[in-house]
Formats: structure tokens, C-alpha cells, sequence
């Protein structure tokens, strides 16, 4: 299952940069006939099998759904199909005109009907989330509910500008068995298991590290450990290991939230290293379909809108705690050199307004901070990054929710790209750490919604983009400053 999940998951980067899956597999069954491998059970593999499997299926299927429907044995059955079409779709706001089936899926092509039974091509956006819940009441009554999902999606097969009649996609309704799912937990392995103990571990080893390295400037530290062995003094680096950490919990603790109230199934987190911040976030795998693009949006947007929240209210309080603390406190804080205040606009902002001083002094000049500034540094930091719309980081899912799958690949490809060119010219370090990881775990685009044709309401787009724009605030260097992080 993971082989050939994986050869389908190549087949999906392949579509997005715009080269088709006949190509694709054309070019790959050039190979020898029989090519063999085993899988990580040890069990022979035929990969031309699985390649030709692959081949099979037609272009209408989006290629986000081919690394779950090529491992899937259950089929949708000629009955289902005929009552979809008959009894389901008949006498609905949805007006089928061609229809078309696999063994394992079916599509159903055609328009929506306003309620005069005229096509309304300037739709309002809640007229198809009526028509789409309609169809699947009517699925339900029907008694195939529990054997199939229906997808509301724009046509996979659509293309800018081939037919000058059809500036847009039309939708279309998809229909598979309800077997069809992403990867399920069960299905992991101990290979799985182990790197996630490992990354765990790890980030919890990075995230000490970053908590020690905070009091690294501060004289009074520097003497204890080095000069004197006293390591005791250590324990004044736990707090800040702790609130890195229950910053990032709340991160998970609002997608949870969000995940149950909108009905999705998620996996574990799993955290991230990062030898500057502590933590990167983490990876959390979505185990069902989202129901639309507004419920993707809402848990998508809940962890880093919270954990950026929460981060800011912390540096402000840390701020405060600073200005207003006595010399003997301040020679226990840690310290951080002027250059690291200044390599962010929102953090350089916040000082200017409640410590202006600071910001005058020079950029080598180690200055004591409050241990709650250093806390809410890490998690604004870390939520910022995982609001970048890339492959499938938080901000990736909320961008393809607001401006849809096709337009998110595109922002996702520039931004890797920025990311890249940021690395090579040494501007930002975390950028080169940052960058690695989704290029090898983030970078491909996510599960599709049930109703990928309804968009997303204006409230929600305004909060996407105050969101956005505060990440973006905290990755941007401050004027005065040397760089960005």
C-alpha cells in the first residue's frame, strides 16, 4: 500500500506541474516490463502492475484523490451508479448532462439550475452549498449514504483557455465508495512510529537547547556553568522549555477544537525540530475529507491565528515585565542581542512603542529580556512560518481554501522558489532549515474538500488575510535592522 501510494503521490506532482498522467506513466513505463522491488513488509512489488493501474484511471479524477483510490479494492457498484443518476441527482438544482464511471468512481457533469431551472452562471456562492446538501439528503434517503461520498468539485478536466465558452470550470459531482480515505493510522507501520518517537525526542532536545541558549549572553549564567560547573542555575531555562512547549499545545489544542466542531478527522501531531526556536510546529495529518472549503479554512487558520495570539500577548507582557523590572532582576533574565529584536518588523514594532530604547541601541548589544519574551518570540515565530500558503503547512490548506487548489499550487511553487533563493544567499538562516523540511515532508498539496465549488465567505477571507499579513509582519525584517531571521 505505501509503494503504490507513493507512486500515485508523484503522479499528483506531476499534474500540478502541468504534465499529465499519460505522459507521466508513458514516460515511466519505458522501463523494463517487469521491474521489482519490495515493499517495507518484504513482499514483492510489480511496479509495471502498479503503473498500469495507475494508467488506468482517467484524467477526471483530481489528482490529490490518486493515492488513495489506487490502493482501494472496494468497487462502486452498477446499482449505485444508475440511483445516483436516477433517483439522487434527478429532480435536484444540479442538471446532469454526461455522465462517465471506472469501477471504482463515477462522474457526473452538468450545471446548476437556478430555481426557475435557468443556468445561473454568476451563482451566489450559498446557492451551491444548498443544491450540494440537497444531493446528499437525497443520498441518505436513497440508502447509500454509508457505501458512497459524493464530491462537489470543479472539473478536473477544465483548462484556461481551451474553449473560449468555458472561462470557468463547470462543476461536476464525484462519486466514490466511502472506503476510499486518506491513510489511516493502522496502516503506518513501525517505520512511522520510530521517526515519530525520533522527531519527538528531537524536539524536545531542540527545544531545551533553544532554552539554554537564551541565557548564553546573560554574564551571571556564562560564569556559573563554565567557571564554577554549577549547573543548578539550569533550572532557570525551564520555564521557558515549558511555555515554548504549552504555546505550541495551544497551536494543537484550537485545531482540535476546530477539527470536532467541523466534523474532521485528524491524526497525532507530530512535532518539529528547530535549533533556533525550540520547534517548528508540527506535522497533523487530516484522516477524512473536509466538508467545504470554509470548514478547511476554520482549521487551517485556528492553530497559528491562536498560537500567534497568544505569542504576542506573551512578548507584550514580557515587554512590560522588562521595562518595569529591577537591576537586580534584570541580571537574572536572558539575553538577547539587539540584532535578533530587529530581525523582526512586528517584534521591532512592539519595542519601539513599549521600550523604545532599546531599539536605538547598537545591533551587538546583548540586552536582558524578560523569560516570557523569549517564549512568545519561539511561538510567533513558529506559527508565522506554518501560515506560509506552502504544500500542506497550515497556511498552504487556508490559502487553497480561500483562492482554490490551482491558484495555491502556483503560490506554493513561487514561495519554495523565494525560499530557495533566500538560502542560497545566506539572508536567512532559519530559511535554509525551514525550507528543507517542506521540501521533503510539506510541499505537495493536500486531500481535496467535499465541496470545493462553494467559496469561501467574506468575514472569513478578511480574517485569512489579517492572519497572513501578521505572519508575514513577524518574518519581515525591521527597517533598522541587519536582516531577517
Amino acid at each position: 500500500l505505501e509503494f503504490q501510494r507513493k507512486v500515485a503521490a508523484s503522479v499528483n506532482v506531476a499534474v500540478i506541474g502541468n504534465v499529465s498522467v499519460q505522459e507521466y506513466v508513458s514516460g515511466t513505463l519505458g522501463m523494463p516490463v517487469i521491474v521489482e522491488t519490495e515493499d517495507k513488509n518484504g513482499n514483492s512489488l510489480n511496479i509495471s502492475l502498479i503503473m498500469e493501474k495507475v494508467a488506468m484511471i482517467p484524467m477526471w479524477i483530481p489528482s490529490s484523490l490518486l493515492p488513495f483510490l489506487v490502493v482501494s479494492k472496494t468497487r462502486l457498484e452498477p446499482e449505485d451508479f444508475k440511483t445516483i443518476r436516477n433517483d439522487v441527482l434527478s429532480g435536484t438544482s444540479f442538471y446532469v448532462t454526461s455522465t462517465d464511471s471506472i469501477p471504482a468512481a463515477a462522474i457526473f457533469r452538468g450545471n446548476i439550475r437556478s430555481p426557475l431551472g435557468v443556468v445561473n452562471v454568476t451563482m451566489e456562492r450559498n446557492q451551491t452549498a444548498v443544491v450540494f446538501q440537497d444531493i446528499q439528503n437525497r443520498l441518505d434517503s436513497a440508502g447509500c449514504g454509508n457505501r458512497i461520498q459524493l464530491f462537489l468539485l470543479n472539473d478536473p478536466e477544465w483548462q484556461p483557455g481551451k474553449d473560449s465558452r468555458e472561462p470557468t470550470p463547470k462543476p461536476v459531482v464525484l462519486a466514490l465508495p466511502s472506503q476510499v480515505v486518506p491513510e489511516q493510522s493502522s496502516e503506518a507501520g513501525y517505520a512511522s512510529l520510530a521517526l515519530k518517537t525520533i522527531s519527538i525526542s528531537a524536539t524536545m532536545l531542540t527545544t531545551l537547547a533553544y532554552s539554554i541558549s537564551c541565557y548564553a549572553l546573560n554574564p551571571n549564567f556564562f560564569s556559573s556553568v563554565v567557571e564554577k560547573h554549577d549547573v543548578s542555575i539550569l533550572i532557570a531555562c525551564f520555564p521557558i522549555f515549558v511555555g515554548v512547549l504549552a504555546i505550541q499545545a495551544i497551536h494543537e489544542a484550537a485545531q482540535y477544537l476546530m477539527a470536532k466542531r467541523a466534523g474532521l478527522k485528524i491524526g497525532l501531531p507530530v512535532l518539529l525540530p528547530s535549533f533556533q526556536i525550540g520547534t517548528f510546529g508540527s506535522i497533523v495529518p487530516m484522516r477524512s475529507f473536509p466538508v467545504n472549503r470554509s470548514a478547511l479554512l476554520d482549521f487551517s487558520l485556528s492553530g497559528p491565528l491562536a498560537g500567534m495570539l497568544i505569542s504576542v500577548i506573551t512578548m507584550a507582557g514580557g515587554i512590560l515585565a522588562t521595562v518595569y523590572a529591577s537591576a537586580d532582576a534584570l541580571v537574572q533574565f536572558p539575553f538577547v542581542p539587539v540584532a535578533l529584536l530587529k530581525a523582526s518588523y512586528l517584534v521591532g514594532s512592539m519595542l519601539s512603542l513599549l521600550a523604545p530604547k532599546t531599539m536605538i541601541l547598537p545591533s551587538s548589544q546583548p540586552v536582558p529580556v524578560h523569560p516570557l519574551f523569549v517564549i512568545g518570540f519561539a511561538g510567533l515565530i513558529s506559527n508565522a512560518l506554518n501560515m506560509l500558503p506552502i504544500g500542506r503547512l497550515d497556511g498552504g490548506r487556508a490559502y487553497s481554501a480561500v483562492f482554490g487548489t490551482r491558484n495555491a499550487s502556483i503560490a506554493s511553487l513561487l514561495l519554495l522558489g523565494f525560499l530557495s533563493l533566500l538560502s542560497l544567499t545566506g539572508m536567512s538562516t532559519i530559511a535554509i532549515f525551514w525550507g528543507l523540511f517542506v521540501v521533503l515532508l510539506q510541499r505537495q498539496a493536500d486531500i481535496p474538500v467535499r465541496d470545493e465549488v462553494t467559496d469561501v465567505d467574506d468575514l472569513r477571507v478578511k480574517i485569512y488575510i489579517g492572519t497572513l499579513a501578521l505572519s508575514l509582519l513577524a518574518l519581515a525584517p525591521f527597517p533598522t535592522g541587519q536582516g531577517m531571521l
